[in-house]
């Protein structure tokens, strides 16, 4: 492209990039078109850059939302964020990815009793919203991995005794239709999605 052109008042040669015609002084006016082209691709730039951020936060918030919203094992009368946030004064959600697997993190906190008790709990999501406890750790500093031992070992039965004692106590205080599940089966490790969320 030419870097020169011509005045459209004198119609004599002058640089595109001059503002003003250094021969009849009129204004060097830029394309109207050009300008509402350059206007259009950063609005469409900007666009696209708010909604990834948008999609990023909105689908870090549903997987949490998955779970808070879901409900474990046999208990599908109150969910699982109902129970966790009743039953502790602090509850810290978030989600990452680990291993190539959507985990959604909750910590917990109580002060409610005169002493703090503080447990970790880690859900995997699975592509259908179903989620599995895979990470359990407490206060005593016992971490245990429930995924890792079969479905009657001492690891996965700690993690569920915790979680119907957790069910059995809102049971109790919130509603008594809700009893914990004592039984040996494991299924209170695994969890479904609320109809909001099924797949």
């Amino acid at each position: 492209m030419s870097k020169m052109k011509l005045c459209k008042t004198c119609q004599k040669e002058i640089a595109r990039s001059a503002k003003i015609c250094p021969h009849c002084g009129a204004k060097n006016k830029r394309s109207k078109l050009k300008t509402f082209a350059i206007g259009a691709i950063i609005f469409i730039i900007f666009i696209a850059v708010i909604g990834a951020l948008d999609s990023s936060n909105t689908s870090k918030t549903n997987l949490v939302d998955v779970v808070k919203t879901g409900y474990l094992g046999n208990y599908k009368s109150v969910s699982i964020g109902q129970v966790l946030e009743k039953s502790f004064t602090e509850s810290t959600w978030d989600s990452f990815e680990s291993k190539g697997k959507n985990i959604v993190e909750v910590i917990l906190k109580d002060t409610s009793s005169g002493r703090t008790r503080t447990a970790k709990i880690q859900f995997a999501v699975e592509k259908d919203n179903t989620f599995n406890i895979v990470f359990f750790k407490t206060d005593s500093g016992t971490s245990i991995d429930p995924s890792s031992v079969s479905s009657y070992g001492m690891d996965a039965y700690t993690t569920k005794a915790f979680l119907d004692t957790l069910y059995d106590e809102y049971g109790k205080h919130f509603d008594e239709s809700v009893v914990g599940d004592f039984e040996d089966n494991n299924d209170t490790l695994s969890g479904t999605p609320s109809s909001k969320y099924k797949k």
